[in-house]
């Protein structure tokens, strides 16, 4: 797995890291966004948080930018959300063919429409789920969309994934699923959205798992829908993903694959100190996956 950490010039003065980073790509000429690469044109829109390590790690806004996959170049960088200084852990994803962001504004979970021409989140929507994550409760969640419906991976072990009904931006939980995967053993905490592999039919969630106390590292977990309510890990790796120090803390939070390479990218932070980006090519995913089914 290859691996790259890159460092942002800060927004904001009175803040001084920029972590926690999801992605889609922005496909060339457009401003279309898909969990695909497939022209040497494409770009990354990333979404990340600017925060204040030394006071309040929970001091923190949402930002964004565009990025050249591979080459990581930097295009701009602009802020997303900024109101107050409570934002964290954004994720972006696709809903209906539109762009949303969802983040943590403690005690609550919300998400929005993206609105990526104007750099904003509009119409946010509260989480009829919890209440705070310092209780214990997770606050990584994965969503994606399955025949047309919102659904969440709101634990990757066990494997809980929530289905909602959305209607004039009230939010209902239709079905929640729960799939105990006991051969993953423990530590795994909620990571990317879940990617549809496009040929395979199989949702990929990069995660973090605790290898050593308080230090996460990025692990693979294959799933889905077995019948009309249950959902089940179809596969896992073996070993943890990213080499170097087991003792780096690795946060993964966005994925997308490229069709053209058949490899994977995956965003998140690193050392909660950067943006981190790593690549692994499908095939080699794949030989370090567990199958159960």
């Amino acid at each position: 797995m290859d691996f790259k950490a890159i460092t942002l010039p800060i927004i904001h003065d009175e803040l001084n890291a920029a972590i926690n980073a999801g992605i889609l790509v922005r496909k060339h000429n457009t401003d279309e966004l898909s969990y695909y690469i497939e022209h040497d044109d494409d770009t990354l829109e990333v979404v990340y948080r600017e925060l204040d390590m030394i006071v309040d790690t929970l001091s923190s806004v949402l930002c964004g930018t565009v990025m050249k996959p591979y080459t990581w170049e930097i295009e701009k960088v602009f802020p997303v959300l900024t109101e107050e200084r409570k934002y964290h852990d954004p994720r972006i994803w696709l809903f209906q063919n539109k762009p949303h962001i969802s983040f943590g504004y403690y005690p609550t979970i919300l998400f929005g429409e993206y609105n990526n021409k104007d750099k904003k989140i509009e119409s946010i929507i509260y989480l009829p789920i919890c209440n705070n994550h310092m209780n214990g409760l997770e606050k990584n969640w994965g969503f994606f969309e399955h025949d047309k419906k919102l659904c969440m991976v709101y634990w990757p072990q066990p494997l809980i994934i929530f289905e909602f009904n959305i209607k004039d931006n009230n939010i209902e939980i239709e079905n929640i699923s729960e799939n105990v995967c006991e051969e993953l053993g423990i530590g795994v905490c909620g990571g990317s959205p879940p990617v549809l592999h496009p040929i395979e039919n199989i949702y990929y969630i990069f995660v973090h798992k605790t290898i050593i106390q308080n230090n996460y590292n990025v692990w693979c977990v294959a799933f889905t829908k077995i019948n009309d309510k249950e959902w089940r890990v179809k596969g896992f790796t073996k070993d943890r993903l990213n080499g170097g120090n087991p003792g780096d803390i690795s946060f993964p939070e966005g994925a997308v694959y490229d069709k053209r390479n058949n490899k994977w990218t995956i965003s998140g932070g690193y050392r909660d100190q950067s943006l981190g980006f790593w690549t692994i090519s499908h095939d080699d995913l794949k030989s370090k996956m567990t199958w159960l089914f």
